[in-house]
């Protein structure tokens, strides 16, 4: 990860990620991993498993709605606050990965917000920012508007 993080994904060969990690070649990785877009698949995999672990334990306790968005937030901030070199791998990823036909490629989606029951590999973005807009709809009071004041 700290290779492309620091590169950038398309300069994280895997020439520069096993100098980097101390190998006299590329053998070792080429065992385990069949090319550059395997490898990136584990690594992305492996960001999430941590990224949904670090959100549940943060947001296991929350108790309501609001209390359920707050958590969700500060939990997320927090994760992207201690994890600098693996977000910029991330975005490093999603930003110039491409596909084998050359096409733009979407690694596998992203942990869905606590309580969602949408299934992995559904449109990830658009669905938890549609679950966390339903989870503030549902803090607010009646009778409120979207910014909290009297309607």
């Amino acid at each position: 990860m700290e290779t492309i993080a620091e590169l950038g994904y398309a300069q994280a060969t895997f020439a520069r990620i096993a100098e980097r990690a101390g190998l006299s070649s590329t053998r070792l990785i080429s065992y385990h991993f069949a090319g550059k877009s395997e490898l990136i698949a584990a690594l992305v995999d492996e960001a999430y498993a941590d990224i949904t672990r670090h959100m549940t334990e943060h947001t296991r306790a929350a108790t309501g709605p609001r209390e359920a968005l707050h958590a969700y937030i500060r939990a997320l901030v927090g994760y992207i606050a201690e994890h600098p070199k693996r977000m910029r791998t991330l975005t490093s990823v999603f930003l110039d990965h491409r596909a084998e036909d050359g096409g733009r490629s979407c690694p596998p989606s992203p942990p869905n917000p606590p309580g969602s029951s949408s299934p992995r590999g559904t449109p990830g973005s658009a669905t938890r920012l549609l679950g966390l807009a339903l989870l503030a709809r549902r803090s607010r009071r009646p009778g409120t508007g979207p910014d909290g004041a009297t309607a």
